[in-house]
């Protein structure tokens, strides 16, 4: 770094490549709110800040078990750990929009370890166990998602959206064990759509939960049929309306089930 004014610096680094992907700041931490300041004045010049990407520096580590009701381990669940920003979802699993249905309830706050900026994914091993390691510290989420819709989705602990989802706060350096989940058999809406006077099936159609706060967008149809049966599946125990769109020539049409709609 060249012409910088005399101040008090913080220095941080990131690289990717094929098999990493790291980041750190000066001096061997992960945050950059515990890097070392470096003064320098006027004319001055600092050496030697130099870094090692790839050496875990000062990260953390989350672990847990899935199981079924019956405690049989659960192989390659999907788990994501996300902090201000929602999972890179996969598949049809998109519980990210939340539509206000109700005067809002206050959600459970988070922790004064402020969310992370940084979401993770890991797999449940053959005996159920996942690990997230070299994680960053600061508050988060974990989602535990089937992805052969066996096993409905999960919110740690034992929640259907992420306003009831325990917050897991995760501090430098440090470990939390036995985030367990047992995941529940997936339930499912069948049925068909169809647009009036035409062949074609609707293609599209969402189940959205309904929690303390409103709709949270739940599944996405799968299986949809060429006369335009449908299965939404993978979903825990609740309350659920189903949402649909059909493209008709000059107008564009959204349903919801029982008759609801909006042009």
């Amino acid at each position: 770094f060249t012409n910088l004014s005399a101040n008090s610096y913080r220095v941080c680094a990131n690289g990717f490549g094929p098999a990493l992907a790291a980041y750190e700041c000066y001096d061997n931490v992960n945050h950059i709110r515990h890097s070392t300041p470096l003064t320098i004045t006027s004319g001055a010049t600092i050496s030697n800040v130099n870094f090692v990407l790839g050496d875990l520096p000062d990260t953390s580590q989350i672990s847990g078990r899935v199981t079924g009701l019956n405690n049989t381990p659960l192989a390659d669940i999907e788990v994501y750990a996300f902090g201000d920003d929602l999972p890179p979802f996969v598949h049809s699993a998109q519980v990210t929009t939340l539509v206000p249905d109700a005067t809002p309830v206050p959600t459970q706050p988070f922790p004064p370890l402020p969310p992370s900026n940084y979401s993770y994914y890991t797999s449940s091993d053959s005996q159920g166990n996942y690990r997230f390691t070299n994680i960053a510290e600061g508050a988060y989420r974990l989602l535990f998602r089937d992805p052969t819709n066996t096993h409905a989705f999960e919110y740690y602990n034992d929640s259907g959206a992420p306003e009831g989802a325990t917050i897991v706060a995760l501090g430098s350096e440090q470990t939390i064990t036995n985030a367990n989940v047992q995941l529940a058999p997936a339930s499912r809406i069948r049925g068909a759509g169809t647009i009036a006077g035409q062949a074609a099936p609707i293609r599209f159609l969402r189940a959205q939960l309904k929690t303390p706060l409103g709709w949270y967008d739940a599944m996405d149809s799968e299986n949809v049929t060429s006369d335009g049966h449908y299965e939404i599946s993978g979903l825990p125990a609740g309350v659920y309306r189903v949402w649909t769109y059909a493209l008709i020539p000059d107008l564009y049409t959204n349903y919801f089930y029982q008759g609801y709609y909006f042009v």
